[in-house]
This record gives structure tokens, sequence and C-alpha cells, in this order.
């Protein structure tokens, strides 16, 4: 008995992991072809991404795709030029399954290689894969998903510019004009560089320099451990304004909807 035990678990050990074998292997071409797919589709006059390298490793652990490449808008005789030396896709995209996008060395952007910027060190984000999204997203599909209660969970953002480190969790959602909107608790380390950061930012420069520091400096503690100023607010976004406080920070382009 304890000898057809042993063979029906081998039997059963070697059938799931051939299964996820199989099924690894497969998600990972399906994944690469989506994403040459993506590049072909969305370069035309205006815009045109140019892939340097694709590659998806981790088995047998949940896939790690990584793409790297350039993306150039073209604006009348004018080429702004987008570098991403490496973005990481982790996890599988199936629904209710932990996925996160990473920009571990970050972005730059300028009019050509020569006069490139960095302007992001890192990004991370890590969300759970909403169920029943649509794959065919257009208004009316997005719109019936929203009204299910369709959200985007944030479970962790990091975005480090030079020494500001901002983290957060939170959820983005759709309003009621299908436009992005969404609410997550956030800390900004080293927040007297991020005064900085601010009184060069043109949506807060609509209020005076004083009136900028003098709302961050409202906002900020002293880090026990540190000694460094922290900011712990909410970061919001309604009717398409970001807010950072009560700081507005920025203004997302409209979504138009096929």
């Amino acid at each position: 008995m304890k000898k057809i035990l042993s063979y029906f678990l081998i039997f059963t050990i070697f059938i799931v992991t051939g299964t996820y074998s199989g099924f690894w292997f497969y998600y990972k071409s399906q994944i690469e072809n989506e994403i040459v797919n993506l590049t072909k589709q969305n370069s035309n006059k205006e815009v045109e991404i140019v892939t340097s390298s694709l590659s998806t490793t981790g088995f047998p652990l949940p896939p790690k795709t990584i793409w790297s490449g350039d993306i150039y808008l073209k604006e009348g005789i004018n080429k702004i030029i987008i570098e991403i030396p490496e973005i990481a896709i982790e996890g599988f995209m199936i629904d209710n399954q932990n996925i996160a996008l990473h920009l571990s060395k970050g972005l730059k952007i300028g009019k050509d290689k020569w006069e490139s910027k960095k302007i992001i060190d890192e990004f991370y984000i890590k969300t759970t894969v909403p169920p029943n999204l649509p794959s065919d997203i257009n208004k009316e599909n997005i719109e019936k998903w929203k009204n299910q209660g369709g959200n985007i969970p944030v479970k962790k953002l990091l975005i480090r510019i030079g020494d500001i480190k901002l983290s957060g969790i939170g959820e983005f959602y759709l309003d009621d004009n299908l436009q992005i909107a969404g609410e997550m608790n956030i800390e900004i380390e080293n927040a007297e560089n991020f005064v900085d950061l601010m009184k060069n930012n043109r949506q807060a420069n609509q209020r005076s320099p004083l009136i900028v520091t003098t709302i961050i400096n409202a906002m900020s503690e002293t880090d026990e451990k540190t000694g460094k100023k922290l900011i712990k607010t909410k970061l919001k976004i309604k009717n398409r304004d970001i807010y950072l406080g009560m700081l507005k920070i920025g203004t997302n382009e409209p979504i138009i909807w096929d």
C-alpha cells in the first residue's frame, strides 16, 4: 500500500511540475509576443519605439520580463528621446495575482542622447491584476468594469529622484468621466530637497515659491532616526488634478476613449 502511495505521489508531482513548466514557458512566449506587437502597433509617424533587448527569466519562480529601448516622439522637426535602460514586468498577468513594474535604472529624456537628462532614478509599483478587466479596452467595456467596482490597488509605490524617496500605498480607480482618480498614503524622505524640486514644478509655482515652501514645511516632520525632514501626507488625483496634501503638483492629460 505504501509503495502505491509513493508511486501516486511521484506521479502527481511529475504531472504538476510538468504542467507548470509548460504553462510558464507558454506564458513567456505569449507576453514577449504581446510586447513586440505592442511596440509595432504604437509606432507611427509621431512615435517610434525601438527595442534594444527583450528577455524573460526567473523559472521556476514567477516570470520577470525585461525590456530596454528608446521611444522617439516627433514634434515637427524636433525629436524627443525617452531612454529606458531597463523596465521589468514581474509576475503573471492573471486575475488576482501580484504584478509589479520596475524601472530599476530610471529613465532619461532629451532632444538627443547627448543632451538627455535623467528625471527619475528608480520607479517601482506593485499591484494586483484586477479581476474582470476587459481585454478589449474601449469606453463601453471599461465603463462596465468601473460600474462593477473595478479598481487597481497599489500595494507598494516607490519613486527615487536623487536622494528624495517617495513611497506609499493606496488605490486608483476611474471617476464618472472615466478619468484616472485615486488616493494614496505616502511618505517622502529628505523633504528638505523636495522643497527645491517643487520650486521648479510649474503647477506648484502657480503659487509663489514662499507659499510652496511654507506648505511643504507645514507637512514636514523630523525623522527621529536620521534627523532629516519627512513628509507624511496623502496623494490625491481628482478631476485629473494631482494634489500632494493641499498642494497641486500636476494635471493628468485627459483619456479619450474610443
